[in-house]
């Protein structure tokens, strides 16, 4: 119930969302987590949602997978590839999948408003603004991190060939390719003349 009132709390910030939320009414979406085990059923009511742990009748659409595998389809959600390269496994009704996934890369929460409410305009504009510059810190952090790991296992731990080690492979293979082309034609030619009468 608490976490029902919090996401229907926040989207009351959003009435984008709320009136977008109206194309999915009476949808029922699944969200099975296998580790750790918890099963979710979201009801789409107009504008807003209900979390049940239980139902009876049959999902729309069922989402399965890790927590982390939710949490990498939550983080490419604006990304049209997002379910595939998550790990989230898809059945029942892609329509609404495809709603949702629109729905969330559209999602634009006031949270200062939201902050507002609880501790006054002034003290959620400053919060608002350390969250943007912590955010803008986490994501060039988040690339430089990326950027360390992928030149370690490119170039330290060479577990992944380099651009340079893969076009040298490509070249190479092309090369073995080039010859055995060449030998089965000296192959055919040998053979022809040997089945000439004489």
């Amino acid at each position: 119930m608490a976490l029902e009132s919090a996401v229907n709390n926040s989207l009351a910030y959003d009435p984008a969302t709320q009136q977008a939320l109206r194309a999915l009414d009476g949808k029922v979406l699944h969200i099975a987590c296998s580790l750790p085990p918890q099963s979710v059923y979201v009801l789409f009511v107009g504008e807003h949602v209900e979390l049940w742990s239980l139902f009876e009748g049959a999902a729309d659409t069922t989402l399965s997978g890790s927590a982390s595998a939710f949490l990498q389809l939550w983080r490419a959600r604006g990304k049209p590839t997002a379910l595939t390269e998550s790990g989230v496994t898809l059945t029942g009704d892609t329509d609404v999948m495809q709603q949702l996934q629109a729905i969330s890369a559209q999602l634009d929460i006031d949270w200062e408003a939201l902050l507002a409410d609880h501790t006054g305009d002034i003290v959620a504009h400053q919060l608002g603004q350390a969250m943007r510059g912590a955010g803008h810190w986490l994501r060039s952090a988040r690339r430089e991190a990326e950027r360390l790991v992928s030149e370690y296992l490119q170039y330290e731990n060479r577990s992944i060939p380099t651009r340079h080690d893969v076009q040298r492979f490509c070249d190479e293979v092309d090369d073995v390719v080039l010859r055995m082309d060449r030998l089965q034609a000296r192959l055919d030619a040998l053979l022809a003349s040997r089945q000439e009468p004489r």
